[in-house]
Order: C-alpha cells, then structure tokens, then sequence
C-alpha cells in the first residue's frame, strides 16, 4: 500500500527534515540496533548534480535546503519560487457580490473588457466555491469602486487596512516543495518483523527496505521528467527526462497506536536537472504524476516484499479473508487482529458517526482515521516496548509468539479459492481475466483505466511476487489481446493533445465498445482485485457528523446552488 502527500508548508518541511516522521534521532539509532528499521538513507540519481550520494546518511541541513529549491553545497538557488499574495491581503467576496447585487449596480462599467472579465470572474467563483472563497482586496477595491460602493461600508475598517497592507508588501511561495511517499506492507509482515529473534529481525528489515528502495527507482524511471515551453493554446510543451529524483528514506516500525506498523516514507523534492542543464519543477501533472502511479507503486511494494522473502527466508504467503491481501502464510489471523487496534479506533469512530464499516466509501474510511489519529508518544514507540507489547497482543489471542516458519506451500490459494497458477500461460491468463472483470476490475467503475492501474492489478495476481520488470512484462502480455482497446490520444482545444501518460488510456472492448458506455461497477474493484487493500492517495475527507454531512452534503449543496444563482443574476444585468 502507498500514499503521497504534497509538502507545501515549513511545517510539514521540518516534519520530515528536523523530526524525521516524529522518530527523533536517539530513537533511530534504537531502531537499527533492535533491526526493527532507523534508516535514513538518500536514495535518487539525481542527487548526484548536488554533491551527495545515495545510500549514505541522510543529513537534516541538506534535506532542508533540496526542499527549499536551494543547492546543499553552495546554497544558490535552483530553482525561483512562485510568489503569491498570502490569505491575509484577500477578504471573502461573497460579501461584495451581495452588496452589488442588493444595491442593483452595475459594475462593469461602459463595457470595459477588463471590468466584464473581473467581476465575471468574481461571480463564478463565489457561485462554484460559496462563502470560502477569498480574493484580492485590489480586486475587490476596483469592483466596489465601478459599483459605486466602498469597501470600509461592506468589511470592517481594520479588514480592510490589515488586507490592503498585506497585499502591498507581503508575498509567499506557494511552490510545492515535494512530495511524502508513504509505503507500507500487510500487517503479518510487521507482525514478523517485531517477533522475529534479534538477528533475524535486522535481516527482515533490510529486505522491507530493499524493496521500499526498488519502489522508489521504478519511480524514478516512471516520472523523473520535466516540461520545457509553453503548454496550451494550440502548443504543447516538450517533456524531457531529467538526471533522477533527489529524495531520503526513513523507516518507522510503529504506528500511532504502538502496534508494530513497518512503514517507510520516502521524501522527494520536487525539483530535477534537465539535459539542457537547467533545474525546474518537475512535470507532475494527472498520470505523469506520483498521484496517477501511487496504487501501482503500492502494489509493487508488496510484490517485491513477497518475492524478497520468498527468495531469502523461504517465508510462504496465504490469501486472508481478513484484510483481503497477501499475508504471511506462518501470520495467522488472530495475530493480525490482536495488532490492528488502529484499525479498531477506525472502525469505531464510524459506528460513532453512524457509517456502516462493511459499507464505508474511501472518503468515509479516511476521515474516520483523522478523527481517530492519536498523537505520538515516546514510551510506546521505543524498540523493546513494540516487542513485548506485539508478544503479549498475540498471546492473549492464543498464538505463539515464537511464529514459527514453515516452508513455503506447494500450492497457494488465491482469493478466488482456486490455486495460483505458476506457469507463465497460465499467469497471463489470470492477469488478463483480472484485467477485463466487470465486477473488480480496474475499469469496474470507469470508461477507461491507465497502464499504471493494469500493472497494479497484475501485480496483485502474483503470490510469489515479482520486480518492476517483471510485473511490466505480464502486464504487457496481458495487454495484449483484441479485448483491450487501446485509446487514442485526446485532442486539445486547438488540436493538440495532452501529456503522454494520456495516451495511455485502455478499455475492454469485448465488455465496452468504443463510444459506449461502460455498466457501472463495484466502486474501488481495482484495489480489491489487485489484493493490496487501500491504497490511495492522501485527501482529507468529512465524517457525516460533521457540519453540513449530515445530511450527505444536500443542504451544502443547496446553498451552492442558490449562490449560483444569485451570481448569475448580477453577471446578467
């Protein structure tokens, strides 16, 4: 499973640059010395235009200075930032909207072009976003001005100073510094790792983060590109790949609640060198992105786990009914349940709110993790304590904590109860019927699916797992068949097309010819067909108890609607 979440604020910067994801230091030094992770390594070709080196160990002082767009070695800047006006110089413009409406002026003045397009502007944004819409205090000043209004009448007097004051001096970047790829595996592997004998666990350990490492190379290889040249109106902008990621791995064996929870979050600045020798921001827009990867990257992380220790420690896995993935054949269900109290939390906090777990939306599922988010205590996330508290978890369920391994089963059971078929005829025509299923595969729900969401699918198919190249070559054979249609780009609005990843769009034409529409399936059939749980990305999300959930968001969405229309009326005039 993975997850990212943009880096946009000093905060979540020093979170991960000076804090380490809340793991200190001393405590990483435990960590490594218990085997049960620690490592904060840099990983990425890229770092090498900068004077470092992956594999060695990380340093806070030059994370921050990548994520700062700056070089860690001279301290020149590599890339400008994009300076906007902070939210202190803008005020709500609902507020000015109603009060030319009320008084029935006319804003636009004698048909000025530029007074027609701001307060058009104005009154579809107020319409679309409501009462949460800001802007520009200039703006809103010359809008009142052609309406004959003054803004001190509509905002309070010091709104209006405080705002124009800001807006005449203050500016702030607004640049996305980088990027938190999350990874993690099923809950057995962590569940192993804190049960496994002292010299044992540090050999784990570095097979789950071998395989974090080879998540982030496949992408590298998948999205380290920039644009060059303007993109739109009738032009597209030139793609070139640049020298590598520049990013560092940090490895944390414990989650919130203090169950074990081995999880690796890779930090990537969101800057590359072009082969033209300039830095710039890198093209991360819809699937070129992280965002339109992250399922694949997740299910790759645990095809490359299963593989790894398949491999090295002779470790089977089983299909579990229980979290619907992967897990460690010798990792029964009960010790998963006894070390899932996180989940517990989840799970209450949406029978509190009134949600139903069997039937909760991904949306549902993850405000409820917010609202049950405990904060991170020193006591319990020490090495020894993850230790005894794991062995006296799955004791009380009636498990030896010893675990031990078997050898791996001849024969593995999918989620289908039929055997997994180990030849490769035979794989590829399990990838493919997971491809084309109208129920729970990746197109269920959706006209179309991309690549990114075929390989995550095959990747869930393969109980002995595989690397990055492997799982390409299966999904490119399974691919292939008059079945799949594959998509022709989209034209642009002057006749050009969008960025490459778009062209990779597919269907299953023997279920959805091409202009039709495809029945509506199972919503997240992709994830559960790939066998990797909920892998996502990172939103926040409103429980139904919150204001204006209650009732589904209708009434939100009436008040919208009436916005609308009172913008409209005045854009009319």
């Amino acid at each position: 499973m993975a997850h990212v979440t943009a880096i946009v604020s000093d905060a979540q910067v020093e979170y991960r640059v000076a804090e380490a994801h809340g793991c200190g230091p001393e405590l990483a030094v435990d960590y490594r010395v218990q085997g049960m992770g620690g490592a904060q390594l840099w990983l990425g070709a890229g770092l090498a235009d900068v004077g470092l080196l992956a594999g060695q160990e990380f340093t806070p002082e030059a994370g921050r200075a990548l994520l700062a767009g700056v070089h860690p070695g001279t301290g020149e800047p590599l890339v400008p930032p994009v300076l906007r006006l902070p939210e202190t110089a803008k005020l709500p413009a609902v507020a000015l909207v109603d009060a030319v409406i009320l008084a029935g002026a006319q804003p636009t003045g004698a048909g000025n072009g530029r007074a027609v397009r701001e307060w058009t502007r104005l009154v579809d944004r107020t319409g679309l976003l409501g009462d949460g819409y800001t802007a520009d205090v200039r703006l809103l000043g010359r809008v009142a001005a052609r309406a004959g209004l003054d803004l001190g009448d509509i905002y309070r007097p010091e709104q209006v100073a405080a705002a124009t004051a800001s807006a005449a001096t203050e500016r702030v970047d607004v640049r996305t510094r980088g990027y938190d790829l999350t990874m993690t595996l099923p809950k057995s592997f962590s569940v192993a790792l804190a049960l496994a004998p002292t010299e044992l666990r540090t050999r784990v350990n570095e097979l789950y983060t071998q395989a974090a490492t080879e998540v982030v190379a496949a992408a590298e290889q998948w999205h380290a590109r920039a644009t060059r040249g303007h993109h739109g109106n009738g032009q597209q902008a030139q793609v070139v790949q640049t020298s590598g990621l520049l990013g560092w791995l940090s490895v944390d064996p414990v989650n919130r609640n203090g169950d074990t929870h081995w999880h690796a979050h890779c930090t990537l600045a969101g800057i590359g060198l072009g082969p033209d020798g300039q830095w710039s921001a890198l093209s991360w827009s819809g699937q070129d992105s992280l965002y339109g990867s992250v399922h694949a990257l997740g299910a790759l992380m645990e095809a490359r786990a299963r593989a790894l220790v398949a491999e090295q420690l002779g470790w089977g896995v089983r299909w579990s009914q229980l979290t619907g993935r992967w897990e460690l054949a010798h990792v029964p269900d009960a010790a998963i349940r006894a070390t899932s109290t996180r989940r517990a939390d989840v799970v209450a906090a949406m029978l509190r709110a009134g949600i139903d777990p069997a039937n909760a939306t991904a949306q549902q599922q993850d405000a409820a993790g917010q609202a049950a988010r405990r904060g991170k205590t020193d006591g319990a996330n020490r090495p020894e304590t993850i230790v005894e508290r794991t062995r006296g978890q799955v004791a009380a369920e009636g498990v030896d904590p010893t675990l031990p391994a078997g050898d791996r089963a001849a024969q593995v059971v999918g989620a289908d109860g039929r055997p997994v078929p180990t030849g490769w005829t035979e794989q590829v025509q399990r990838a493919r019927a997971v491809l084309l299923d109208e129920r729970d595969g990746p197109s269920a729900h959706a006209q179309h699916f991309t690549w990114h969401a075929a390989f995550a699918a095959v990747a869930g198919t393969l109980a002995g797992g595989a690397d990055s190249e492997q799982i390409a070559v299966l999904t490119a054979a399974a691919l292939d068949t008059p079945q799949v249609l594959r998509l022709p780009a989209r034209a642009g609005r002057a006749g050009g097309v969008h960025h490459p990843a778009h062209r990779r769009r597919r269907t299953g034409g023997a279920v959805c010819g091409p202009g039709q529409r495809r029945p509506a399936g199972r919503a997240g059939g992709h994830r559960r067909a790939a066998g990797r749980g909920r892998a996502g990305v990172h939103r926040p999300a409103r429980l139904p108890t919150q204001p204006g959930a209650a009732d589904g968001g209708a009434a939100h969405r009436a008040g919208r609607r009436e916005l609308r229309h009172r913008a409209g009326a005045a854009r009319d005039r």
